[in-house]
């Protein structure tokens, strides 16, 4: 007896709940916004709030501005430009995307133990050098081996960096690009670094993507490595990556892909290489810096 009136409040629960989902909080010339909109809505808010209450009524104003331009836009017939309904599907399929994910377990928690030995492994282990350098940048291999002609003569490194170099971010300070770490350069600026003596400069040109480069290299250094705290988040980023492209792969092991042609027309225009900064308080531009 007890058990059948347990089910019974439990369905009545259950149907008061999706009755109250299905309550019309408002209107919008006739168009019914729900219970359940306002709830999905206001839960999203907060998640993007970090969890802060957010009142129920500043989310119901939101609701129906935005369903006063949505319905200003099918007035307008927004929805008819083809560019338009192409990325409001592209939005579609990415939410979706990003939902299936999430109930993939691609973002399910690491232990804390696997997180400590990637971070043994790879991350503590690792034997990595800082060097500190200065460099002239300049157009042509000639107007490189110009500058390693005058620094044989005796020229001062940072005096012909101030008058030659085109490195906009380092030539004020001589050349000057701080300590930084093999992985922040450019591979063939890092070999050349690597091979130098102490207060050495290169004796030829080193060419990268920005030019030609005379190096000098002032002193290095045994890198810290980061503590396991300050590696975590980088690490756990690596790990759901892994699954992200392990679960894609075995959906297109099974799917079937038919791309059209060799010459897809992308429509993006080429770009030139980016100059990444090495740190964000140097303000440096520093033309070596890898991607």
């Amino acid at each position: 007896m007890r058990s059948t009136i347990f089910v019974s409040i439990l369905a009545l629960f259950a149907a008061s709940s999706a009755i109250a989902a299905d309550t019309t909080v408002a209107t919008v010339n006739g168009t019914k916004i729900k219970q359940q909109t306002l709830d999905t809505y206001t839960k999203f808010i907060q998640a993007a709030n970090q969890g802060a209450q957010i009142d129920s009524r500043l989310v119901l104003s939101e609701i129906i501005k935005m369903e006063l331009l949505y319905q200003e836009a099918l007035k307008q017939k927004v929805d008819k430009d083809p560019e338009i309904a192409v990325r409001a599907e592209m939005q579609r399929k990415e939410m979706l995307a990003n939902a299936l994910l999430q109930k993939s377990g691609i973002g399910a928690p690491v232990p804390d133990e696997e997180l400590k030995k990637i971070y043994d492994e790879k991350v503590k282990s690792q034997n990595i050098t800082e060097y500190k350098a200065r460099h002239i940048l300049v157009k042509s291999e000639d107007e490189a081996k110009t500058v390693i002609a005058d620094l044989d003569k005796g020229g001062s490194f940072e005096e012909l960096a101030k008058s030659k170099s085109t490195d906009a971010g380092t030539k004020d300070n001589g050349g000057d690009l701080g300590w930084f770490a093999a992985p922040q350069m450019v591979p063939e600026f890092t070999q050349a670094v690597a091979a130098l003596q102490k207060g050495s400069y290169t004796k030829t040109p080193v060419k990268t993507n920005y030019g030609y480069h005379v190096i000098k290299l002032e002193d290095s250094r045994p890198a810290t490595p980061p503590s396991f705290e300050d590696s975590k988040k980088r690490i756990i980023a690596s790990i759901q990556n892994a699954r992200l492209l392990e679960y894609i792969e075995g959906l297109r092991k099974k799917a079937k892909i038919d791309i059209k042609g060799d010459n897809v027309n992308t429509g993006a225009a080429k770009t030139a290489p980016k100059k990444s900064a090495k740190k964000a308080d140097t303000q440096k531009s520093e033309p070596a810096k890898a991607e």
